[in-house]
Formats: structure tokens, sequence, C-alpha cells
């Protein structure tokens, strides 16, 4: 199902300055708002795939199953 899903986020690369991701295709302005405003890298989201349940921490699964959704195509090996 992810795999399906991938071709309904807008697709992602990493801005050169600072590594936060953008669209690809400018013409997307809800979604440059979007990535604007929660300033995701490539980092975080490979950090969030493995993350590990914490029963401290309510959020310590956010965006386990989601960060390959989000992550660019290139970042797939």
């Amino acid at each position: 199902m992810q795999l399906k899903m991938r071709g309904l986020p807008t697709k992602t690369a990493p801005r050169p300055d600072n590594g936060v991701l953008k669209p690809v295709e400018n013409n997307h302005d809800i979604a440059n708002k979007w990535y604007d405003a929660v300033q995701l890298t490539i980092t975080y989201l490979e950090g969030c795939s493995t993350a590990e349940f914490n029963p401290v921490d309510s959020r310590s699964l956010d965006l386990k199953y989601g960060a390959k959704l989000l992550l660019p195509t290139t970042c797939y090996t």
C-alpha cells in the first residue's frame, strides 16, 4: 500500500543551503507552505523510519511508517 501511496505526496528534493526538503515543482503553493512550516530534513525522516517505541514518549513513533512517503525517491537504495 505504501508503494502505491508514494505517488500521492509531492515529489521533494533537499535545498542545497540547509538540506530542508522542498517540493520539486514550484507550482504547489500549499505544499511549499507546508514544507516551509515543518522544516523536514532527510536525516530527520531517516531517523523516524528507524524509531523504536518508547513508553515514556507518546510521539516516539511519529512518522515511522509515513517517512518513506515523504523522502525523495533518490534516497531509496
